[in-house]
């Protein structure tokens, strides 16, 4: 991240409630739709990169990129998006990209839309 740029947010709601259309409750399931999903997408996120699978890592985090398109996930999307990038040029990648993916995903689990 460049200096002066700002650390996305795990939840922007007004970014969900826009990509679902202007429909908030459909932006509330596509958002519990992804938390549901996002433990075994992790799992299988982690078990790629250990076993040096990069095929099936790039498959997964572009699963993962794919989901984030419909919800309002900044810090996950530009993670993922990021290691995505990385793998599809054929550029080197680092554990610590991993780590910034699973950190997202781990901190959607306490994020909330406003009441």
């Amino acid at each position: 991240m460049e200096q002066g740029e700002e650390t996305p947010v795990p939840l922007d709601w007004a970014l969900a409630v826009e990509r679902a259309g202007g429909n908030a409750g459909l932006a509330a399931d596509l958002l519990e739709m992804l938390r549901e999903e996002l433990p075994a997408r992790m799992n299988t996120l982690q078990t790629a990169a250990d076993q040096g699978d990069e095929a099936a890592l790039q498959e997964e985090v572009h699963r993962v990129v794919g989901s984030c398109r419909y919800c309002g996930v900044p810090a996950l999307e530009q993670a993922a998006g990021h290691l995505h990038g990385l793998l599809q040029r054929g550029d080197a990648w680092e554990r610590a990209d991993l780590q910034a993916i699973l950190r997202a995903a781990d901190e959607l689990k306490t994020a909330r839309p406003p009441d």
